[in-house]
């Protein structure tokens, strides 16, 4: 006897079809940046930072092959796919959101600034150690 026996069985031949289908996150692979066109019509293009098995982490653009059957088939703004060439992709890479900023609050935040002492109003300059004369043409009356 052949055919579907997911009927029989009692699952839904839809989900169990999804649920193979759907790529996942594979931990051989972690996702350090991204570099993805702002166009959804530039689908071939980006470039994504990618560390395999725990190594340095090396850039792989669109279409490069990152390890085994594994190629980057996809770069979006947070995340990047992989899978077999011309194949649907099996593994879903996602870089995690960044920390919320730290925020807090000023001292004194809304009163006038410290006063600052400038020190005595007549600062006085100091001297040159030779007086400054007036400089004085070549081949003037006063030179010669």
């Amino acid at each position: 006897l052949q055919g579907d026996w997911t009927r029989v069985l009692g699952a839904d031949p839809v989900l169990a079809v999804a649920a193979v289908a759907a790529p996942v996150a594979d931990a051989r692979f972690r996702l350090l940046g991204v570099v993805a066109p702002r166009s959804p019509r530039a689908s071939g293009e980006g470039v994504a930072l990618i560390a395999v098995d725990g190594k340095p982490p090396r850039a792989y653009r669109v279409g490069a092959v990152v390890d085994g059957e594994h190629v980057l088939q996809a770069v979006q703004a947070r995340s990047a796919s992989l899978g077999p060439r011309g194949g649907a992709a099996v593994v879903a890479l996602q870089i995690p959101p960044p920390q919320a900023a730290s925020t807090g609050s000023l001292t004194g935040a809304g009163t006038a600034p410290p006063k600052v002492d400038a020190g005595p109003a007549n600062l006085a300059l100091p001297q040159s150690p030779m007086p400054l004369e007036p400089e004085v043409p070549v081949g003037s009356p006063q030179t010669r």
